[in-house]
């Protein structure tokens, strides 16, 4: 039996006013964060789905961080033995041009100069392969062995 108190007509608009404030709310929540499901409540599987994928979207993004390193390090050690490779040419060039050398009395004249220059070659050979500021280490100075740990007056004996 209804009463004479109860209104069917406000009942209705006040049930269907709690349904749409209840979706505002919803869509409000989406908008702001974003996310479709933004906690588990609203969808638990396509939440789980949905963390999962944004923890894998983060660790995608550190290995293309760490990637980015890796290839300018290797960029490094690449020109330093692009520099290390073309100074052994040239100290290559200079020993077959003084061992060409028709009369041995120029030979002795020019000897100097040509030390000179292997010396300067040989100093920047170490200077490149010397060990140089970077993130994890010495890329070139691994090439060169226990020789880096002697003093340069040393390591000519």
């Amino acid at each position: 039996m209804t009463s004479i108190l109860t209104n069917v007509s406000a009942m209705t608009a006040l049930n269907t006013l709690r349904r749409t404030d209840t979706q505002l709310t919803d869509t409000s929540q989406q908008m702001s964060s974003g996310l479709r499901v933004a906690v588990a409540s609203d969808n638990a599987a396509y939440w789980s789905i949905s963390t999962s994928m944004r923890s894998d979207v983060g660790a995608m993004e550190t290995v293309t961080d760490s990637l980015g390193l890796a290839m300018g390090i290797v960029d490094t050690a690449y020109a330093a033995m692009e520099t290390v490779r073309q100074s052994f040419l040239e100290i290559r060039n200079l020993a077959t041009t003084a061992s060409d050398m028709p009369q041995p009395g120029m030979k002795d004249a020019i000897k100097p100069t040509f030390s000179l220059a292997v010396g300067r070659l040989q100093d920047r050979r170490e200077d490149t392969a010397s060990p140089g500021p970077s993130e994890g280490g010495d890329a070139v100075g691994v090439v060169r062995g226990r020789e880096h740990d002697l003093p340069r007056q040393e390591r000519s004996r």
